[in-house]
């Protein structure tokens, strides 16, 4: 085994904030299975593609649960991340925002919960800065059902970004800790200023 394989196993160890011994192992040179754990999220307010507020809603008690495997340097290409999420779940609920000026409306009942069970490939580039942030990334997702309430294409939407943004945000986490030696700030933007989605590159 040289010296070179045993650095990357070992920079995988760290990356999944695994003891020196991970249980799973990792699952082959450069991937490393990482459990998921729920994660609770923010309230959040969409906006749709009409003007003022009149489709906005509120996605409310959004817990997300990411299993993945993560590969490093995917495809051969330096500071790219691959992921593979199978077994994935989001849990939330929406409600109508003020149709004025798409204010929260907390007094009002929330629809839901709704379940939405995953999975995805997923590739991350990131830069290497203080705090880090995702270059670009794309997600293609490879199971995507629900239960608790049917979607409409815009709330459906919402779902699906919300799992991209989260992903990127898990991946640049990890990698920011390893990078910088510091926890990522909770107010700076994962994705870079010039962000671009890498399924529209030639």
């Amino acid at each position: 085994m040289t010296s070179r394989f045993m650095m990357l196993i070992c920079l995988l160890v760290l990356l999944a904030g695994c003891p020196p011994r991970p249980d799973p192992a990792p699952s082959g040179a450069g991937s490393v299975a990482v459990p998921g754990a729920p994660t609770t999220l923010e309230d959040q307010i969409v906006d749709g593609p009409l003007p003022g507020c009149v489709d906005a809603f509120e996605m409310v008690g959004q817990t997300l649960t990411l299993p993945m495997t993560l590969t490093l340097d995917a495809g051969g290409v330096i500071d790219r991340v691959g992921v593979v999420a199978v077994g994935g779940t989001y849990v939330f609920s929406t409600r109508p925002v003020n149709p004025l000026n798409c204010a929260s409306l907390s007094e009002v009942p929330s629809v839901g919960p709704i379940t939405v069970n995953f999975g995805f490939n997923y590739l991350g580039d990131f830069s290497r800065v203080n705090p880090l942030c995702i270059n670009g990334s794309s997600i293609d997702f490879t199971a995507f059902s629900v239960t608790g309430s049917p979607l409409d294409i815009l709330v459906e939407n919402a779902a699906r970004e919300q799992i991209w943004r989260e992903t990127d945000r898990e991946v640049a986490e990890r990698f920011h800790g390893m990078l910088n030696g510091t926890p990522f700030p909770a107010t700076a933007s994962v994705r870079c200023v010039n962000w671009i989605d890498l399924a529209t590159l030639p």
